[in-house]
């Protein structure tokens, strides 16, 4: 049991420090290759991208994993947890239109290049991040880890060594494109597509009614008593 929970928490904490040291790298390199104005810039694009892979992935990560930690021997069940993720990025994925275009009114400054391209990474770095929840509930986390390792060799690795020759908008292709490998090794790790070709995979639609992200107890005074509920129908 503790082997496990090392085992675990060891490919867990690596992999958050692959993704922060490959955000440090970004932020040298471009403050040291592109200069202090292109760094604002990248600064603001890169809050969006958290900003869109939030709302593709509405942090379920945790959730998903003690989904399926609690019921991964049940097929059915884990495949309701991919539809779930499905319908997740599709509700994400039209809030997320919605924002760029009031994005794309409010930062007219901004390259519009960088801007859609820094939305669509973001975009798909949720789904990414579900994935990631559904790998701790299997306790695979060594192949999050794998994968988190070679996003790192594709975008850290060249950004640092030829940041100037990508500006910007290439800082964001090489994380599209890091973002799908990962994607669809997770995929293959979690057997996605055996639930795709054996089971027909159900969209799951919620009743927003009854999602309650932060249920606040008491009066409004006292909101640090905050009991994060999920529930779906």
């Amino acid at each position: 049991m503790i082997k496990r929970i090392i085992k675990t928490s060891f490919f867990s904490i690596s992999s958050r420090g692959l993704l922060t040291l490959t955000n440090l790298i970004i932020l040298y390199s471009v403050s040291h290759g592109l200069g202090e104005e292109k760094l604002g810039i990248y600064s603001i694009s890169a809050f969006l991208y958290y900003l869109f892979s939030f709302l593709t992935s509405f942090e379920l990560t945790t959730y998903f994993g003690k989904e399926v930690a609690h019921q991964r021997d049940h097929s059915e069940e884990f495949k309701k947890r991919l539809g779930e993720i499905s319908t997740t990025f599709i509700i994400g994925l039209g809030l997320s239109v919605l924002l760029l275009i009031c994005l794309l009114f409010f930062y007219d400054k901004i390259d519009p290049n960088i801007l859609l391209i820094a939305t669509a990474s973001g975009i798909i770095f949720g789904i990414e991040k579900n994935l990631s929840g559904v790998l701790l509930g299997k306790e695979k986390m060594q192949f999050e880890f794998i994968s988190q390792l070679v996003a790192f060799i594709m975008v850290a690795v060249p950004v640092f060594a030829a940041v100037k020759k990508l500006d910007i908008v290439g800082v964001y292709v090489l994380r599209i494109f890091a973002s799908v490998l990962t994607i669809a090794m997770r995929g293959y790790f979690v057997r996605v597509k055996y639930y795709f070709e054996k089971r027909y995979i159900s969209i799951k639609h919620y009743n927003w009614k009854e999602i309650r992200f932060f249920s606040v107890s008491g009066s409004p005074i006292r909101s640090s008593a905050i009991n994060c509920s999920i529930k779906y129908s």
